[in-house]
Formats: C-alpha cells, sequence, structure tokens
C-alpha cells in the first residue's frame, strides 16, 4: 500500500490529487524482469514509480531492442496513453525490483479532464523527458567515441537520478548503436581516470565532472 501523504510527496502534488489517481490505481511489486507495457499494445494505465527502476525498450525494425530510458521513484511512465490514443512505440519492463502504482488509463482520462494540476504533472513529465531526449540525441550525433559514451551516462543519470546505472556494456552498446568492444574501450578510459565503476551488469558513477571528454572537471551539460 501507499497513502495519500506519501503519493503526493513523492510526485509533489497535492493530496487532493494524489486522492483521484489511488482511487482508480493498484499497487504492484514487481520483480526485475517483469513486462508492464509491451510495444504496440494499445493503452491500459499509467505507471507510477514507487521505488526501483523501469526501463523503457524499444525493438527496432531488425529485431534489436534498444533502452531508451531508465524511471526511478517520482517519475511517470506510459504517460502517453492519457493525452493521446495511440499504440505504445516501447515496452516498459522492470531493470530491478521495483515497485509500481498502475493507475487505470480510463480513470486517468477522467482526472485529466477535471484536474488542471494533473496536466501540469504529465507537462512536467514529458518535458523531463524532452531534456533527456535531446541529451540522448545529442550523444548519438558525437563523433568521438568516448564524448559519446560519456554523454549518454551523464544523461541517464541526471534524468533517472541514479549514480548506479543498471546497464550491462550489452545494453549501453545498443543505446548508442556502437559495438560492445568499442564502449569497452571507452567504459576502461574513463574508469581510469575515476569517472566510473564498471561492475558485472552495472555502471556506477564515481565523478560526473571527470566524465568530461578532457577530464578537466566541467560537466557535459549544464541546466
Amino acid at each position: 500500500m501507499i497513502t495519500i501523504n506519501e503519493f503526493h510527496q513523492l510526485f509533489d502534488i497535492s493530496e487532493e490529487l494524489a486522492s483521484e489517481l489511488l482511487m482508480g490505481a493498484k499497487v504492484m511489486d514487481v520483480e526485475e524482469g517483469t513486462v508492464l507495457v509491451k510495444q504496440g499494445s494499445a493503452p491500459t494505465h499509467v505507471i507510477f514509480v514507487i521505488d526501483g527502476v523501469i526501463g523503457g525498450v524499444r525493438e527496432t525494425y531488425d529485431g534489436s531492442a534498444r533502452m531508451n530510458a531508465l524511471m526511478t521513484k517520482g517519475r511517470i511512465a506510459a504517460e502517453s496513453g492519457v493525452i493521446q490514443d495511440l499504440r505504445y512505440y516501447g515496452s516498459f519492463s522492470a531493470f530491478a525490483d521495483s515497485r509500481v502504482v498502475l493507475v487505470d488509463i480510463e480513470h486517468a482520462k477522467h482526472v485529466l479532464a477535471q484536474n488542471r494540476e494533473f496536466l501540469e504533472l504529465l507537462l512536467r513529465s514529458q518535458t523531463s523527458k524532452l531534456k533527456y531526449a535531446t541529451m540522448v540525441h545529442y550523444a548519438s550525433t558525437e563523433r568521438d567515441k568516448l564524448a559519446k559514451v560519456a554523454a549518454i551516462l551523464e544523461g541517464i543519470s541526471d534524468f533517472s537520478d541514479l549514480d548506479e546505472i543498471p546497464l550491462s556494456k550489452e545494453q549501453l552498446a545498443g543505446l548508442l548503436g556502437m559495438s560492445r568492444n568499442t564502449v569497452s574501450q571507452s567504459l576502461k578510459t574513463l574508469e581510469d581516470r575515476g569517472a566510473i565503476l564498471q561492475q558485472k551488469s552495472n555502471i556506477v558513477i564515481l565523478n560526473k565532472n571527470k566524465l568530461s571528454l578532457d577530464g578537466s572537471n566541467s560537466k557535459l551539460f549544464e541546466c
């Protein structure tokens, strides 16, 4: 369970809106690997992340799966279905054991029609994702391979509020469209610099300032 007070504090909304949303919701504890939304499916609910990590993944035309975002507590996923009646462009699954609140899509639409504050919450969520998408675009177009890897790590860390990113080298390579060996070389350089620590299925950010191309203690993104 989650109380109205806990929900309103976590998502920075009024108790009134928290109460309205929870009326059409269910709380779920999900294990790592659990799929919450399938790519191409019609909207059924909005995901409010209470704890853990929920990842967005899109399968491309060639059958490869690319992670495009990680959402942690206080973030919302699959909210686009509230505003537009479109099928999901990707899937959402648990990248770690997580707790989520699932709000029925029709109930969410009803709340949206009655409460302007919910629209403001959705706009904040979409704006933060637009900022993140801009970072990903910058990373994907950067020619320098080290800068490309450093930029995406900073972007993910800032957007997801994570110092320990639950991504393998293979997943990171897929996100950037790079080979595993090239990503490994860049990660090794960043690790030698003291910017990150590589673990089996995680990348730990030790010092974001050292992610810059020359290690000059200057952040790639200042916002």
